[in-house]
């Protein structure tokens, strides 16, 4: 071979890299030290360096695109095209209801951004959500593999209060997606929170809809709805305990699945508004989809009976077998911030730590609406996520595990300038980006994106 020794060198190097990456493949050479680039075609594995363990550094702001629309944004994340990238679920909500606006899909472009693709992604008509809806379930109830969206639409939030119809959104073959409505039971109720999980064991997502008080004469109380597996629901008859569908006697605001009691089956944590001073519930389930109460199986609220219970998060905080919860309760006035550590006992009941395990001071803050378990510094252990309703003070409160199930609160600084967001992973990096957009009085509102620029 003739040519200069560099040049020499330099192909016989190039060569063995190439026969290396042959014999090892993509994770061969992310083991040596490389990171493959990413792919941006669906179904490829991607090879990734595991993220160095630190505390994320948050870039500003970056402005991806407006929409001709106007009022509240609510984003929920999820891969809603089944390409391997999170998306977001747009919904437009004009508090308090009466006017209604089209949902939009956002897709992950693959290359660290979000593009408008709800006129190509929907098959036919788009969900249009009432003013309420702020709370969705992200799951695949038709096992297709793909993310589905169910959104919890109380109706207006104003008199008389006539509930409203849920909306459902399906995956579809080609990266599409239907507006699956007639799915659910047809009826008007104010949903104010929904969980999902496989209630009877028959394979496939069910879901508790939190039904509040509305003026429909009967009032619908809260509901199993069971799946037959093409996502198609059918209202659970005799799955509750009667008292608890009775909104004479109980106003359940927030429900979350877990399985309590370590038998495999999804329990269900109840809490309510503190209307009728009912203290947070534990209902067993008996694994095939039929529950009844444990009693006494909740600590008691931190500062009356009228504290509103306002998110669940089960979380294993002290490192045994067992689930735990994180309970976020606020006054009856909404301010006020009080995280619950929950420490289960081993039988589904429950012994308040939140003392020694995180502790906090009596507070007149804006109430936690939302609680997200998260290994935020990749050091193996989950931390804790609140995100408080906060216009002044929007960021996040970042809670550290020490890894002993003792919590602190780390001040950190995410960029955000309103409380309309959502965590997601724009490059499948496992490192948290953030989507957000403002409130708007008059179109348009736009979207941007805050990018994990790593280590801070």
């Amino acid at each position: 071979m003739k040519g200069r020794p560099t040049e020499i060198a330099t192909t016989f190097w190039l060569l063995g890299l190439v026969l290396a990456a042959t014999a090892l493949g993509a994770e061969g050479l992310a083991s040596m030290g490389w990171t493959s680039h990413r792919q941006f075609l669906p179904n490829v594995r991607r090879g990734y360096l595991p993220p160095e363990v630190c505390l994320p550094r948050y870039g500003e702001p970056e402005y991806v695109l407006s929409l001709n629309k106007a009022f509240e944004p609510h984003l929920a994340a999820g891969d809603f095209n089944g390409d391997g990238w999170d998306d977001i679920m747009m919904l437009h909500m004009n508090f308090p209801g009466f006017e209604t606006s089209a949902m939009d899909v956002l897709f992950n472009d693959g290359r660290g951004s979000l593009r408008l693709a709800t006129e190509e992604a929907f098959l036919g008509r788009v969900p249009e959500p009432n003013g309420t809806a702020a709370r969705t379930e992200v799951a695949d109830f038709n096992a297709d593999g793909v993310d589905d969206l169910f959104v919890p639409d109380g109706g207006p939030d104003a008199p008389p209060f006539p509930g409203g119809q849920n909306k459902l959104v399906l995956s579809a073959p080609g990266g599409k997606l239907v507006d699956a409505t007639s799915q659910l039971p047809q009826q008007a109720t104010i949903t104010h929170n929904a969980a999902a999980d496989d209630v009877d064991g028959d394979g496939d997502i069910d879901l508790f809809l939190a039904n509040t008080w509305s003026w429909n004469d009967p009032p619908i109380g809260p509901q199993i709805l069971l799946n037959d597996g093409l996502a198609n629901f059918a209202i659970g008859q005799g799955r509750l305990p009667p008292y608890i569908e009775d909104l004479q006697l109980t106003f359940w605001s927030c429900g979350k699945f877990a399985d309590v009691n370590g038998d495999g089956s999804p329990d269900l944590i109840l809490g309510d508004t503190g209307d009728y001073e009912n203290e947070a519930t534990v209902l067993l389930n008996n694994g095939a989809g039929f529950f009844s109460a444990l009693p006494d199986a909740m600590p008691a609220k931190p500062w009356s009976k009228t504290d509103h219970l306002y998110d669940i998060q089960p979380a294993y905080i002290n490192g045994d077998a067992h689930i735990d919860l994180f309970v976020a309760y606020t006054r009856y006035s909404y301010m006020g911030q009080h995280i619950q550590v929950c420490i289960n006992r081993g039988d589904g009941t429950f012994q308040d730590q939140t003392a020694q395990r995180l502790p906090q001071s009596d507070n007149q803050r804006p109430w936690i609406f939302d609680l997200l378990g998260m290994d935020i510094n990749h050091d193996g252990h989950l931390d804790l996520i609140a995100r408080p309703w906060d216009d002044s003070n929007p960021d996040p409160l970042v809670y550290l595990n020490d890894g002993h199930g003792n919590f602190s609160l780390e001040p950190m600084d995410f960029q955000l300038s309103a409380q309309f967001y959502t965590f997601l992973e724009l490059e499948n990096d496992h490192r948290p980006d953030l989507a957000m957009s403002h409130w708007a009085a008059s179109p348009p509102s736009s979207v941007y994106l805050i990018h994990n620029l790593g280590c801070r």
